[in-house]
């Protein structure tokens, strides 16, 4: 009988899975759905803890902690990602590999959803001004290093895709900036829910983003000059 442990990893590798598995089902791509949930199963012996920190390089470790912490317990869905990427070049399908991008860029937002310890946020030298665009020049270079072998995919297997890849990364940086400011908005507290339903209508409405990243950015502003300079 599994142990409990490998049981929980076995039911979060399928919750990662499933989706992509509906996918693939409405694309009639049978041999891909099979070699997925069986990669799925395999992964459930692979230690991501102990083998990110011991024998995986991270390239996230200059500037933690967000991506440091977050690639580390999101290694599982991003190799599964990586693995439906290259089944969808297989499977000739560019919109697979789009999705894929796409939710590699979504799960880098997940990594913005704890807090620091203000101690960590005061000890930085800077103005509020430059800590927020600190965070966003490392965020930014961070998102695009994490997403550059799916793009590096797409642009070597489909070609043609390159301006809906420059408009999806484009589109995902600007995002992941609004994600940074709105995370600064209310700290130290957590984000409440008027900040996160204008997140969600922003992703819904793009064009509101002229209005919501302003507003997320001042906000922050104000709440981080009662910590640094």
């Amino acid at each position: 009988e599994l142990p409990t442990f490998r049981k929980i990893r076995m039911f979060e590798n399928l919750i990662v899975a499933i989706p992509f598995c509906i996918y693939l089902a409405y694309e009639q791509q049978w041999i891909s759905i099979l070699i997925l949930l069986l990669a799925s199963l395999l992964f459930i012996f692979f230690n991501s803890q102990k083998e990110v920190h011991k024998t995986i390089p991270s390239p996230f470790h200059k500037y933690p902690f967000e991506f440091t912490t977050g690639f580390r317990n999101y290694i599982i869905a991003y190799i599964l990602y990586l693995l439906l990427s290259i089944i969808a070049v297989n499977v000739h399908n560019p919109n697979l590999c789009l999705f894929t991008l796409a939710l590699c860029n979504l799960t880098c937002f997940a990594f913005y959803g704890s807090l620091e310890n203000e101690f960590f946020v005061w000890i930085n030298n800077r103005t509020s001004e430059n800590f927020i665009f600190n965070k966003i020049k490392i965020g930014t270079y961070y998102l695009i290093l994490i997403a550059a072998p799916f793009i590096f995919i797409i642009l070597i297997a489909f070609p043609s895709q390159w301006t809906s890849v420059l408009i999806l990364q484009s589109l995902s940086i600007i995002y992941l900036w609004l994600i940074i400011t709105a995370k600064y908005s209310s700290y130290p507290k957590e984000m409440g829910f008027p900040q996160a339903l204008l997140i969600g209508l922003s992703f819904l409405m793009p064009p509101l983003l002229v209005f919501s990243l302003p507003q997320f950015y001042f906000k922050s502003k104000n709440k981080l000059k009662e910590i640094l300079l």
